[in-house]
């Protein structure tokens, strides 16, 4: 990790004219303008928008390791197994049907649903719920589609997204009569005893 307090101080007005920018208090070309003053190669150094950065990531990624990289880490989903609309090789799966179908014959019935890769391919649907992976299934897929990265609608959550304890799904206790009969409910022998 490299410490500049030039680079910090750059990165910090740099953040600050997005800022101003994004509230309106500056144009975009009062922006720019201000942008160039802080220091041209810090500025050309830096993409415009954030999803230029991860879509250089996921270039990088993909140079650095290809194919067979893990798009989800839980469930063991390569980034070539999104593209192929294939299950995780542990479920032994395979249809011929299926061979046939890859994520560009999918782009062209239907418009780009990440929800639609879960389901088919068991990305997102970890231990992480997708915290961890789908914001990668989407640079998949917007590089894929040649969608624009926000226009790609990020993929659900699997809900509960965090375990809840039951009193907060339902906060009153139960009545002193169930809690006494409750036993009897599931005995075989409830019907005939009444």
């Amino acid at each position: 990790m490299v410490l500049d307090r030039e680079i910090a101080r750059d990165q910090g007005r740099l953040a600050g004219i997005a800022a101003a920018e994004s509230l309106g208090a500056i144009d975009e070309a009062a922006a720019d303008a201000r942008r160039l003053e802080i220091r041209p190669s810090t500025v050309a150094a830096m993409p415009k928008e954030v999803h230029k950065l991860w879509n250089r990531w996921l270039s990088s990624s993909g140079n650095a390791g290809g194919q067979e990289i893990f798009a989800c880490s839980c469930e063991e989903v390569t980034r070539a197994e999104v593209s192929e609309l294939q299950p995780p090789r542990y479920l032994r799966w395979e249809s011929e049907q299926m061979s046939r179908r890859n994520l560009q014959t999918q782009l062209k019935d239907n418009p780009v649903n990440p929800n639609q890769i879960k389901r088919l391919t068991r990305a997102g649907t970890g231990i992480c719920q997708g915290r961890q992976c789908r914001e990668q299934v989407a640079m998949i897929l917007s590089d894929q589609s040649d969608l624009d990265l926000s226009e790609v609608p990020l993929m659900t959550y699997r809900a509960p997204v965090r375990p809840l304890p039951l009193n907060v799904m339902w906060p009153d206790d139960e009545p002193e009569s169930v809690r006494n009969e409750w036993p009897k409910w599931f005995s075989p022998t409830s019907k005939v005893l009444g």
